[in-house]
């Protein structure tokens, strides 16, 4: 008997099949009466009668277990821009630096004073910063993208430089603990001056510098207002993204050659940082 379990539990599904219909016709035999001889008589007597069989194919493909259940793939949702609209909020946008994820906007909120914001920072309750461009931002206001550009009165005159006439030279000394003091805290600096790229017809860029604060780290580097910023430790300054680098680089630099133009003049400022 144990062998013969063993046998069967080695069967296939389609082999355990057939064994249970040979089962239950056996068990229906066992149960029903035996049949008398005048019926087996009448039953010879009679023409024989083909007794279909079970189809096997069909009886292999009633589930057993219940339908499996298939997942339908859900739509992933489909990313819109929102449209960007004038912003109505009382913000004006006093400059910018455009660098990236490091990009920064200067603004006044009412008819309060300045403030310096990175990309990310809450301009103020339900308003967030969202993107900084050459001339206007972008924010988030409640869920509406919305755009706050520079006034025209804030863009940069175009300047014209002397061809030709010799540059002056300066030379300054700074105080080492005073300057990374100040470039310490970059976004009370953004708030000392106000940079913004300058248009003119001669071939070098820079950067128009206006606003300074007094006391401030521009005013103790002897700019002044109107000053034309062109080169850097002879690294020309013609996109924000570089005025970024070159933040970063001038902390631990033991002086500074900066080359500008001032009412017309080409001049160079030599700095010792001691």
């Amino acid at each position: 008997m144990a062998q013969m379990q063993n046998y069967v539990g080695r069967l296939t599904m389609p082999t355990e099949l057939v064994l249970v219909v040979i089962m239950a016709w056996m068990v229906a035999g066992w149960l029903m009466p035996a049949p008398q001889p005048e019926q087996i008589l009448q039953s010879q007597a009679q023409q024989p009668v083909a007794v279909a069989l079970p189809d096997m194919a069909a009886m292999m493909a009633i589930p057993l277990f219940g339908t499996p259940v298939v997942k339908k793939e859900m739509a992933k949702p489909v990313a819109v821009s929102a449209p960007v609209v004038r912003s109505p909020l009382q913000i004006s946008l006093l400059g910018t630096v455009v660098a990236g994820d490091a990009s920064a906007a200067i603004v006044r909120l009412g008819s309060g004073g300045e403030k310096a914001f990175v990309i990310g920072s809450v301009i103020q309750p339900g308003v967030v910063l969202k993107q900084v461009e050459a001339t206007s931002i972008v924010i988030d206001h409640s869920g509406r993208m919305e755009q706050i550009s520079m006034p025209r009165s804030a863009l940069p005159s175009q300047f014209v430089a002397s061809e030709g006439a010799p540059a002056k030279q300066e030379n300054r000394l700074m105080s080492r603990a005073q300057l990374q003091q100040q470039m310490q805290d970059l976004p009370t600096l953004l708030t000392q001056a106000r940079l913004a790229p300058a248009a003119g017809n001669g071939p070098m860029g820079g950067f128009v510098i206006s606003d300074i604060v007094p006391g401030s780290l521009f005013q103790l580097a002897g700019l002044q207002n109107g000053d034309v910023l062109h080169k850097v430790n002879g690294q020309l300054l013609d996109n924000p993204s570089q005025a970024m680098q070159l933040y970063q680089s001038l902390q631990n630099t033991p002086s500074i050659d900066v080359e500008l133009t001032r009412a017309g003049q080409l001049q160079r400022v030599h700095y010792d940082i001691r």
